[in-house]
């Protein structure tokens, strides 16, 4: 049942606490642009990560999951964020917030089968909606999508392992999922191709002089790959020969014949269409298990390394950095930690375009979809603020001499960031709020009333999320746990100060304690010329597990990549 969306009015006055928390996110975005720190690269050391738990990613990857392109906007995401009191084998709840307008309650209720239909796999029946055929539609409402997704999540855990039926509802789950974000992939795989792929990129790897000494890599194939295409592999002189027996790799492959391969995955994605999403999603695989077979060396190689060194200080545009997914929960399945930054943000790129293949093979193994429950989900969406009427110049002016009279913040630290508003407030684009109530920190604040109205300490609980949320969810993360009893696990925060508007359900007492924090925090910052707020605990996992969920072993675009050169050579020497 969709609602219309909940209105959050904020007074324009520099007495409003929540104005205050709005202005002075404002002012986090303007000093982190100024001083050139928009950075998402796994390199950035002005991020903050904490040991998941279990419990949290499941949530992180099933967030991922259920969010996907907005409706008319192709460039972002829907975020989402799941609040959930411990994942059991039992009856669950579950709150899903996002940010569209609406709101229903969707529930799962497999108590009620018969003793024939677990038998049979305990398969659902199927969803009552286009999504999961070859009709699959390219936007649909977001409550028939969680729908469908949740239904194809419970068939494929149901089925069988490594059965027929299992590989096929995967092959559904993967279709739909990819299908909602196929934009944003497309977007991604584009700025990949702009820069490391094409003529005019800054450093084009395709023409990369790969020296005598690089051109052997010990290479162990994807066992899916036929014996023909190895072959061709020789013949079009990738691979040289096969190693001496006894030797630990079974082939020697050449540094340009990887980075072909990846290039014609990066573009196929690039310009798929629509109507080829099962193609797409078998490049995906090929590419989520190419990105494993490759050696370590070869991203260690000189060649490489020089090239993808001299791209990084290319200034790309905000809206670039911004649709990056640096900051995805679904983390790398490769172990990179031994590669130089600039080779670990390539291949984060790369491994990026597989990210819905490798949340779905985690989920559908999982116990927890794998046992008769009722799973009941609330689906909700985070309210809109409003800003009223008023003079934002005077009212933020009046902020910043009320911070500096009481020591909050500096003399010089107000001048600069007074200098900083001057510059941005033009005729084109006169200084305005913008920001939305963040679905984490909203969340946060829900059970933060909830447990008030009770008296005591709340239960504990995860939020997982689609991507890892702003430092500003964070910081009220830390005074709700700290002085409010507030007992939630987050994964982190991505070290991007975003627009953001304190939600509803805080009381005043809250929102003066969260202004202090973030004044010293802000403070900080005016003071340093680069400033950082934590350190990365976390590095990439790796895993040597094979993917079962590709039912065509034929491989599609490495066999093309090896054709193409056999007939270019063959036409060299006619």
């Amino acid at each position: 049942m969709a609602t219309e969306t909940t209105q959050l009015p904020v007074e324009l006055k520099a007495t409003n606490p929540r104005f205050r928390l709005w202005f002075l996110a404002q002012l986090f975005s303007l000093v982190q642009k100024d001083k050139l720190r928009w950075d998402f690269s796994p390199s950035n050391p002005d991020q903050s990560s904490v040991p998941e738990v279990p419990e949290m990613k499941i949530l992180n990857f099933l967030a991922f999951i259920l969010s996907r392109n907005i409706t008319g906007d192709d460039r972002r995401d829907l975020v989402v964020a799941i609040l959930a009191t411990g994942l059991t084998v039992g009856e669950n709840n579950v709150t899903v917030m996002i940010a569209e307008p609406t709101s229903s309650i969707i529930s799962h209720d497999r108590k009620d089968e018969t003793a024939e239909e677990r038998n049979a796999g305990g398969l659902l029946s199927p969803p009552k909606t286009a999504l999961g055929t070859d009709e699959c539609p390219p936007i649909v409402e977001y409550s028939d999508y969680l729908k469908t997704v949740i239904d194809l999540l419970l068939r494929c855990a149901h089925s069988p392992k490594g059965s027929q039926a299992r590989r096929d509802e995967v092959q559904n789950l993967t279709r739909v999922v990819v299908s909602q974000r196929l934009h944003r992939l497309q977007f991604k795989a584009r700025a990949l191709k702009r820069r490391y792929f094409q003529s005019g990129a800054p450093s084009n790897l395709l023409e990369l002089p790969y020296e005598p000494a690089e051109f052997k890599f010990k290479f162990d194939p994807p066992s899916a790959w036929r014996t023909q295409t190895l072959s061709d592999m020789i013949e079009a002189g990738y691979t040289t020969q096969k190693p001496v027996p006894g030797s630990d790799s079974r082939y020697f492959a050449s540094g340009s014949f990887f980075i072909e391969l990846i290039s014609e995955h990066v573009s196929y994605c690039s310009e798929c269409a629509e109507s080829d999403i099962d193609s797409l999603v078998k490049s995906m695989y090929e590419l989520r298990k190419l990105l494993k077979a490759i050696p370590e060396a070869f991203w260690k190689s000189p060649t490489l390394v020089g090239a993808l060194s001299s791209v990084k200080d290319v200034k790309e545009d905000e809206e670039n950095d911004r649709n990056k997914d640096y900051d995805s929960t679904v983390a790398s399945e490769l172990n990179t930690g031994s590669l130089i930054p600039d080779v670990q943000d390539f291949v984060r790129q790369l491994d990026a375009l597989t990210a819905p293949t490798t949340a779905i093979k985690f989920l559908v193994n999982k116990r927890i979809f794998q046992t008769s429950l009722e799973f009941s989900i609330n689906l909700v969406n985070a309210p809109h603020p409003c800003l009223g009427p008023g003079n934002l110049i005077e009212e933020g002016d009046i902020l910043l001499s009320e911070w500096q009279a009481g020591k909050r913040l500096t003399e010089q630290g107000v001048r600069t960031l007074r200098q900083m508003i001057n510059e941005s407030n033009t005729l084109e684009k006169p200084f305005a709020l913008s920001g939305s109530c963040h679905c984490e920190a909203t969340l946060m604040a829900k059970v933060h009333a909830d447990s008030r109205g009770n008296h005591g300490q709340s239960s504990p609980f995860s939020i997982g999320v689609s991507k890892k949320c702003c430092p500003l969810c964070w910081e009220l993360g830390n005074v709700l746990c700290d002085q409010h009893n507030l007992n939630v696990t987050l994964l982190g925060h991505n070290g991007v100060y975003a627009p953001w508007v304190p939600p509803p359900g805080l009381s005043d007492t809250v929102l003066n304690e969260l202004e202090l924090v973030l004044l010293e925090r802000l403070k900080t910052k005016l003071g340093k010329d680069k400033f950082f707020l934590g350190s990365r605990h976390t590095s990439p996992g790796s895993s040597s597990s094979e993917d079962q969920t590709s039912s065509d072993e034929t491989p599609s675009i490495a066999g093309r990549v090896v054709q193409r050169k056999l007939k270019a050579m063959k036409k060299a020497a006619i």
